[in-house]
């Protein structure tokens, strides 16, 4: 009987064994707790134990744990995002104030821009939303002091402007009569009839200055001075009479002191750049005119200081009604310390009403240069070239006298076609007979036969 129970003992202490072996120690990485007791669990299911039946063992694995990790990743559920231009106004912070402008650009009609009295032209501000409020279309541009300039008092913003985003608005004005420096303020107004705008305090307005120039000399039609009377365009595009902020694709400005590639000037000119291309080109078609007996086309042409590299072809045409076009001259400038002045006598023209266009072309491959003038372009009756010639020392190298004397046919030669538009690129050897060519040389003088 002790022997049997010795057995009995025996096996039963080998039936412990098995089975903590199956079960390793606690003294294991707390991190590997769950994956090991599951493992135990599906060994005792594997291996039972064979010789006789014991009482069933319950075993219960001990309460899942939660473990903590430290790791140097955050993970992206618990990430908080960065404002943007869509976050509300909790995530930009209780300091910011609910409306505040800030205006990023003025994308025409720059500050102190040079216009002639009575030009119509648009200014344009780019203005963002740097307060915590969303601007809606019931938000206004409202002006507030100053010269309006004939521009509507309170306009719509027109859009949905979130925190961080931009809008342009723009109101159209008529430049004052009166010469001098004249200057618009405007602020934005919200749905509320809150009224605010830029600066630490959002509370300053948006700005429109202009300076208004009046005619210096009595000239029969000023060029210059009428700037935005004529119809401006590029290769690619129609031009506003004033800069804007791009110049890819052209530009016209009116300017008071031009630094002309012999100096600076105190008279007015016309600064002229084509489209940025290989064959850019920029041209203005100015409204009619009336020519008498005595008239003359006159001007200075070369290019803008500064720019090396500037290399173009100016042109002067003509239209009387809806006859062809007629070039009256070209001629080639480039950034060479000297300029051209052009004299082309206009009497073959009197009792007509003519239509003067002006046209610059790029004449190189490097159309981002080509900035060049007309300065003190004008018609007039006096007989010789007014006092105000060019006062710097550099010499005037070229003067084109052109006297326009019609015949009694004009019939163009059989190598060139009047091109009907204005926007024309005559070749090289197609000159009409009609055609007057004023060659910019130092003492020429071309006897032209234009269509009268």
């Amino acid at each position: 009987m002790l022997i049997i129970n010795k057995n009995r003992l025996v096996v039963y202490l080998i039936a412990v064994l098995l089975i903590t072996a199956c079960f390793p120690s606690r003294d294991r990485d707390p991190l590997d707790i769950n994956p090991i007791l599951t493992q135990g669990a599906q060994t005792l299911t594997a291996q039972p134990v064979p010789t006789e039946v014991f009482p069933t063992l319950t075993i219960t694995p001990p309460p899942t744990m939660t473990m903590t990790v430290t790791s140097t990743h955050s993970p992206t559920a618990t990430m908080t995002p960065i404002p943007t231009e869509t976050s509300t106004p909790e995530e930009l912070g209780p300091d910011v104030p609910c409306e505040w402008a800030y205006v990023q650009a003025e994308l025409n009609t720059p500050d102190l821009a040079p216009l002639p009295a009575g030009a119509n032209f648009t200014k344009t501000w780019r203005i963002q939303n740097i307060g915590s409020c969303t601007w809606t279309p019931e938000y206004d541009l409202i002006f507030v002091d100053g010269y309006r300039m004939e521009a509507a008092a309170t306009q719509s913003i027109n859009a949905y402007v979130l925190p961080g985003q931009s809008v342009d608005v723009s109101v159209q004005m008529v430049a004052p009569a009166e010469a001098g420096i004249h200057t618009g303020y405007w602020k934005l107004r919200n749905a509320q009839g809150v009224i605010f705008g830029s600066g630490i305090d959002a509370n300053s307005a948006f700005r429109a200055r202009i300076e208004v120039i009046q005619a210096r000399f009595d000239y029969v039609y000023d060029f210059a001075l009428n700037i935005c009377e004529a119809e401006w365009q590029s290769r690619t595009t129609v031009l506003p009479c004033v800069k804007s902020s791009s110049t890819h694709n052209g530009f016209v400005q009116l300017q008071t002191n031009p630094e002309l590639e012999i100096g600076i000037e105190d008279e007015l000119a016309l600064w002229v750049h084509p489209n940025e291309e290989r064959n850019g080109i920029i041209s203005g078609r100015y409204p009619p005119t009336r020519i008498f007996s005595g008239d003359h086309f006159r001007s200075w042409i070369g290019c803008i200081q500064g720019y090396t590299g500037c290399n173009v072809i100016f042109e002067l045409e003509y239209q009387i009604g809806s006859r062809n076009p007629v070039l009256l001259g070209s001629w080639q400038e480039s950034l060479d310390g000297a300029i051209t002045m052009i004299d082309i006598d206009l009497s073959s023209l009197s009792g007509e009403t003519v239509q003067f266009t002006l046209r610059v072309r790029v004449n190189n491959n490097k159309p981002e240069k080509a900035h060049a003038f007309w300065f003190v372009p004008r018609i007039d009756d006096q007989p010789v070239m007014p006092t105000n010639t060019p006062t710097s020392t550099a010499t005037v190298t070229a003067t084109s006298t052109v006297t326009l004397t019609p015949t009694p046919t004009s019939t163009p030669s059989s190598t060139a076609t009047p091109t009907p538009t204005i926007d024309i690129i005559p070749t090289d050897t197609s000159t009409p007979t009609d055609t007057p060519t004023a060659t910019a040389t130092s003492t020429s003088t071309s006897t032209p036969t234009p269509t009268p």
